[in-house]
């Protein structure tokens, strides 16, 4: 059985100025987190990945984007707060966002522009484990596209289980998976004792970015199933 999930790609590039845009379906805690950022770029990247994902929502929902409530469950995990179950997850890289949701599974996304992994060996220690290192220097023809792919199906990974950069990216081991695009693997939960099965699968949404998608495994998927969308950036207009 398949995880079946939804994912758009959005490019922040092609959308107008932040004046321009649907600012209006923020609420009043996102207003107030935009008012706090110090520097426009990153503010805008905010405000326009929650627009369009208070947009996606909403379409689904067939509720006013402006409606939905957003908020944290105990382990700083976004979720909806209103009543309806289901999951998403949000990333972006620069002007690159991907978005994915689902009505039954736990996910989590990450997309990383292919630019900052420049150099990645600084990188090994933290994010690869010791097999994993071993695989990168033995094929340095390889390397800097194997640990984008790795990078983004652990972060991938530690959000769809709520844990995010809390859990040393390390301590998940996916060396017999390398140059794999798909796989499954079992996770520490944020309580002792808890092990969370999930499936995930690298995602070619653009080309100057790696991607991956991770999902809770539930009833013993196998794999994922997913309906890939392009997000017109014209839709962010007010």
């Amino acid at each position: 059985m398949l995880c079946p999930l939804e994912v758009w790609f959005l490019d922040l590039s092609a959308a107008p100025p932040l004046a321009g845009c649907r600012l209006t379906a923020l609420r009043d805690d996102e207003r107030l987190r935009l008012g706090g950022y110090l520097a426009p770029g990153p503010a805008r990247r905010f405000a326009l990945a929650r627009v369009a994902l208070r947009m996606i929502l909403g379409e689904r929902s067939g509720i006013e984007p402006s409606a939905i409530l957003l908020g944290e469950d105990a382990r700083g995990k976004p979720r909806r707060i209103d009543g309806i179950g289901g999951s998403f997850s949000v990333s972006h890289s620069g002007e690159r966002v991907a978005i994915a949701v689902s009505d039954t599974h736990e996910l989590g996304i990450d997309i990383e522009r292919r630019t900052s992994f420049f150099q990645p060996e600084r990188l090994y220690k933290l994010v690869c484990s010791a097999a994993e290192r071993a695989w990168l220097v033995a094929h340095p023809e390889q390397a800097e596209r194997e640990f984008g792919r790795l990078w983004t199906c652990k972060e991938a990974l530690l959000k769809a289980v709520g844990m995010g950069l809390r859990t040393r990216p390390a301590s998940i081991d996916l060396a017999d998976r390398l140059t794999h695009e798909t796989g499954a693997t079992t996770l520490d939960g944020p309580m002792v004792g808890m092990r969370s099965p999930a499936v995930w699968q690298s995602l070619d949404l653009v080309d100057d970015c790696h991607a991956a998608l991770a999902a809770i495994a539930r009833d013993g998927e196998a794999g994922l199933e997913i309906t890939r969308h392009v997000f017109d950036a014209a839709y962010l207009v007010k």
